[in-house]
């Protein structure tokens, strides 16, 4: 695989880092200009400290009364919550009962009863006045129980109360907000008196924002870059192992098949060599066969006092043959296999022996 190369990704790197550059120093310019506005300021303070501490003052007072009035309306929002609850509970006991007050079920009591005591009925209706009697009396108990579930009815009185509350507050902030306009309309007065022209901070602040923010974008396409040539590196690394282990691999097995061709050449050419070897001391047999007959060149059969000293003074073993230097150069070829002294010693000795 081919590397990636990172020259482009640089490239594009130190551009943005100029782009950065150029931003910070838009940016020191606009901080320097705010400072210098801001330290120009510093004489018209005190000519507008009064009207300011009292619009800050103004301020306090009126987020006090914005509480006030929250507070109140949340009042207000529980009583109607409430008011809604004994609504509906009434509704239910429409629909279970015919009274929906405990006064308006005692008023029915009562009549009922007045009625069966000063009246003459018959034994039938008099039963009948009992049973509804009885049954308003049962409903008197579920009405009462349904009104203190409900939390009560809802006193009027309490809620004008709280309504008169809140359009007192209400007046007391509206008086306060034409109050922090005239201080306001007193600091720009002087403001104007002084010479002090448009405020350039909030232009120059939404400046300097701007500036740092093309410094956020480009700082985020820088991490965007490298992150995309990451990737790519990755996975041009990713093949590079998976190549160098294939290839790592295939010398391996490169090298064990080498390794197995040479232990069956090692094997053929110890056979081979075993082969070619003959028979144990096949070498020293062959050598010694040739010497001996290299040696029967120079032996010859003797006839007379030879064979008699030889079977009278030497013992011979069989297949050899004494012989006796008779010149100078059969003593010479002799030497060639004594090569020692004392066999020449040996020699004269029976060259006398022989005269």
């Amino acid at each position: 695989p081919e590397k990636p190369d990172r020259s482009q990704l640089d490239a594009q790197i130190n551009t943005l880092r100029e782009q950065i550059s150029k931003c910070h120093d838009k940016m020191g310019a606009l901080k320097t200009k705010i400072d210098g506005i801001k330290e120009g300021r510093k004489g018209q303070g005190s000519a507008t400290a009064a009207p300011r501490n009292k619009l800050i003052e103004l301020r306090t007072e009126l987020k006090g009364l914005y509480d006030e009035q929250n507070g109140i309306r949340t009042k207000l929002k529980a009583l109607d919550a409430q008011r809604d609850a004994v609504r509906a509970q009434q509704k239910a006991i429409r629909e279970k009962c015919q009274y929906v007050k405990v006064e308006d079920i005692d008023r029915a009591i009562d009549e009922l009863e007045n009625k069966m005591s000063h009246s003459s009925m018959s034994l039938n209706d008099e039963k009948k006045l009992v049973a509804q009697i009885s049954d308003l009396r049962k409903s008197k108990t579920l009405v009462k129980e349904l009104v203190e579930s409900s939390g009560g009815a809802v006193d009027p009185a309490a809620r004008e109360t709280l309504q008169a509350q809140l359009k007192g507050v209400s007046e007391k902030i509206r008086a306060l907000k034409d109050q922090e306009q005239e201080q306001r309309k007193i600091m720009d007065q002087i403001k104007a008196e002084l010479g002090e022209s448009k405020d350039e901070i909030p232009d120059l602040f939404k400046q300097k924002s701007d500036q740092y923010e093309i410094v956020k974008k480009c700082k985020e396409t820088i991490n965007k870059l490298r992150d995309e040539h990451r990737k790519v590196e990755d996975e041009y690394w990713t093949k590079e192992r998976a190549w160098r282990a294939q290839a790592k691999e295939d010398r391996q097995k490169k090298w064990e098949a080498e390794q197995e061709e040479r232990k069956k050449r090692d094997i053929e050419r110890k056979q081979r060599q075993l082969d070619e070897a003959g028979e144990p001391f096949d070498r020293e047999v062959t050598t010694c066969e040739q010497l001996v007959s290299y040696l029967k060149t120079f032996t010859r059969a003797e006839a007379g006092p030879a064979q008699a000293a030889t079977g009278s003074g030497v013992k011979t073993v069989d297949g050899m043959v004494v012989m006796n230097k008779k010149g100078g150069n059969d003593a010479e070829m002799d030497s060639w296999f004594t090569g020692t002294g004392g066999k020449k010693k040996g020699g004269k000795k029976k060259n006398k022996s022989e005269k």
